[in-house]
């Protein structure tokens, strides 16, 4: 299988990490159903907070895993609301 062009080696070794801020996540009930949502998008569950908001520190594997605009797509589907969200690569 051929990597596409706009894709290095490297690029799909890549570990990316995401620190989520997320609204509507008030107790352990809430921040299990929000990590079902993240793990369903292949996400590593790394740490979830409860709180108003909460906080949750994800990692995905490579460049092909879902971007912020598909994590908040389906949180908000799920009830939640993403607030903020940092994306560090390496």
């Amino acid at each position: 299988m051929e990597t596409p062009p706009s894709t290095t080696p490297a690029d799909l070794t890549q570990l990316i990490r995401y620190v989520l801020t997320i609204d509507h996540l008030p107790d352990a009930e809430a921040a299990g159903r929000a990590r079902g949502v993240l793990t369903s998008l292949g996400l590593i569950v790394d740490r979830l907070d409860p709180g108003t908001p909460g906080e949750a520190e994800v990692a995905a594997l490579n460049s092909d895993s879902p971007g912020t605009e598909a994590i908040q797509q389906a949180l908000e589907e799920a009830g939640f609301q993403l607030v903020n969200v940092t994306r560090e690569v390496g």
